[in-house]
């Protein structure tokens, strides 16, 4: 047998069993309910143009066996506008967990991101769809209350 025959016989397994060891990150579930209360103010509203800035503090639960998002506060600042009847929103959040770590997701349309993520959150991609499924009349002119079912997976490094 020639050398180059040999050295590939030897070098595949070496090479298929290191890559058995390289970590492989998985994405993980997300199934939570966020309920918010906060404000919002018009820049500008009328008939052709809405413009509103909202200011939101709220409370995630979540839905799954691992609890890994329970219990986390966040605080969300947006722009939702309305030009032609058609409606776009872009916001931005900061979560933090019990422990004082906490992530940032960027939303557009209700679709979250994951931008920025400290302590055990460093590093966290992935992200999310919002299915808002109650918005209460507000109790004081100018407030937002409701709650949204967010959807999606997150990857953390290993």
């Amino acid at each position: 047998m020639n050398l180059i025959k040999r050295l590939w016989i030897g070098a595949v397994p070496t090479v298929l069993g290191l890559i058995m060891f390289i970590p492989v990150v998985q994405a993980e579930p997300i199934d939570i309910t966020d309920c918010w209360s906060g404000t919002a103010s018009f820049l500008v509203n009328s008939e052709d143009v809405s413009i509103r800035t909202v200011d939101v503090k709220g409370i995630i639960r979540d839905n799954l066996e691992s609890k890994v998002f329970d219990n986390l506060t966040f605080h969300c600042v947006g722009i939702i506008k309305v030009i032609g009847g058609k409606r776009a929103t872009t916001e931005l959040c900061k979560y933090m967990d019990p422990s004082g770590d906490f992530f940032i997701v960027e939303a557009h349309d209700r679709n979250g991101k994951f931008l920025h993520g400290t302590g055990k959150w460093k590093g966290i991609t992935g992200g999310w769809t919002a299915n808002p499924f109650t918005r209460g009349k507000p109790i004081i002119p100018d407030t937002l209350q409701g709650c949204a079912k967010l959807i999606g997976s997150f990857e953390l490094p290993k």
